[in-house]
């Protein structure tokens, strides 16, 4: 316990039970122990930072929340691109069978051994099936693609609210609370 590059408060450390786990935590970087022996100990030098200019912290959070909002954007554009491409694949399904359809039958065979209600059904049914898969595909990309951009969004909520060179007035402004 003894060791020179230990702090000389680790006597301390190791009666408070709380502060014992994040110590051998912190015992496996020397580095680390000796920054946080700089904070526990009020008789040593404090390191004092440059002063930090809240408007560029400001600059790069608001960057983060515009890719953000992008990305949730393009989550809402694939599904809407999901949408008009059903409308296709289904209109394009429906002009292909139905000119099949009037050629002999949507299933073959010719006239007589079915009746021309049944290939309308089955034909309903392909164009139904061909449109939805293409939508739900679309659809479930443009749900994965938005859910990272809200990922992202929450992230930064996490670090703005938390950021000591952001007041509160500034953390509104950066959220788009005010």
């Amino acid at each position: 316990m003894g060791n020179s590059h230990w702090c000389p408060r680790e006597r301390d450390i190791f009666n408070n039970h709380s502060l014992k786990s994040q110590f051998f935590l912190l015992r496996v970087d020397r580095k680390i122990v000796n920054t946080t022996c700089l904070y526990m100990n009020p008789q040593m030098p404090q390191q004092q930072l440059p002063p930090i200019d809240p408007d560029k912290v400001m600059g790069r959070y608001k960057d983060g929340y515009r890719v953000a909002s992008i990305i949730t954007g393009l989550g809402g554009f694939c599904k809407v691109l999901g949408i008009i491409f059903a409308v296709i694949v289904g209109g394009g399904f429906l002009v292909a069978q139905g000119e099949r359809a009037m050629r002999g039958g949507l299933l073959g065979g010719g006239y007589g051994y079915r009746s021309h209600s049944f290939d309308v059904v089955v034909l309903l049914f392909i164009c139904i099936v061909g449109a939805g898969i293409v939508w739900l595909t679309f659809y479930l990309a443009g749900v994965m693609i938005s859910a990272q951009g809200q990922i992202l969004k929450a992230n930064l909520d996490t670090a703005v609210n938390t950021s000591p060179f952001l007041d509160y007035q500034r953390r509104a402004i950066v959220m788009k609370l005010i």
